[in-house]
């Protein structure tokens, strides 16, 4: 699929809130269970990572990734686009972009994508 930072922003708080589906089923896709690399800070099911509050979801193809995330307590979206796949310390540089600009934008409440090498 092929986007953009104004169409993913949307995405992202659509997703988030769950408005385009019903409220029950937005409970059933936010259950988090110990799966996997499932910790108590990073949770991943059904398409969606929730990070800390944050729920989105990234995405790549060959040279370019993108990372949105929605806060529903905030009401705030975080949408990077990045036109490279080169890593930054042995991981994706999107998840370090994310977890830097988070900090400056919500020093209370960041992203904590985890460190994945």
């Amino acid at each position: 699929m092929i986007s953009t930072v104004a169409d993913l922003t949307k995405w992202a708080r659509l997703v988030g809130t769950g408005a385009l589906i019903s409220p029950g089923l937005q409970a059933e896709r936010l259950k988090w269970d110990r799966l996997g690399d499932n910790d108590d800070n990073w949770h991943y099911t059904f398409g969606l990572e929730e990070n800390s509050g944050w729920i989105g979801h990234n995405g790549q193809i060959p040279g370019y990734f993108t990372f949105e995330v929605y806060n529903p307590e905030l009401d705030a979206t975080i949408v990077i686009a990045m036109n490279s796949d080169k890593k930054v310390n042995g991981e994706q540089g999107i998840n370090v972009l994310l977890r830097d600009i988070s900090k400056i934008l919500f020093p209370n409440n960041p992203v904590n994508v985890p460190v994945i090498k």
